[in-house]
């Protein structure tokens, strides 16, 4: 393995990304969720909002900088030991792939503007298995995945 990842006094988990497939109620009606309330709960949130934060929390490093915690970032995901996956020296491929998947997800779920509790009108679900993970430069670029989703809410498109 790589000389940089071992270590006799740090033995962190090798980090490889792996698909889970799950399919969730998509719904399309916005006044189902609540997604303009930050206090509400997630199960209030549609499924294209919570696309797009996992998408925004990846894209920022929030998650990768937060499996490690101060001084890396503010937060610190609870787990039984920091992770500071920056040492991984497949860290890169894996975030970008990690990525280009929450693209792909983001991007098809946008529609999904009902929480997936089962309320209400179901979509035909919009999202192929495997997800197929965006590549090369259009990784740049993630923001826009959010920005071409507008924000679910009941007033808004």
């Amino acid at each position: 393995d790589d000389p940089r990842w071992a270590s006799h006094t740090k033995r962190y988990p090798r980090l490889t990304v792996h698909q889970a497939v799950a399919h969730s109620f998509c719904g399309g009606d916005a006044s189902l969720n609540r997604d303009d309330d930050p206090s509400a709960d997630i199960s209030l949130q549609s499924l294209a909002l919570r696309a797009k934060n996992d998408l925004r929390w990846l894209g920022t490093k929030e998650v990768s900088n937060s499996l490690y915690g101060p001084p890396l970032s503010d937060i610190q995901y609870i787990w039984l030991a920091q992770i500071n996956v920056t040492e991984d020296p497949e860290n890169d491929a894996n975030f970008r792939e990690a990525l280009g998947s929450a693209m792909t997800v983001a991007e098809a779920l946008c529609v999904c503007r009902a929480p997936p509790e089962g309320e209400g009108s179901r979509l035909k679900y919009p999202l192929a298995f495997p997800v197929t993970p965006r590549s090369g430069a259009a990784l740049e670029h993630w923001e826009d995945v959010t920005k071409r989703c507008p924000s679910p809410s009941p007033e808004g498109p």
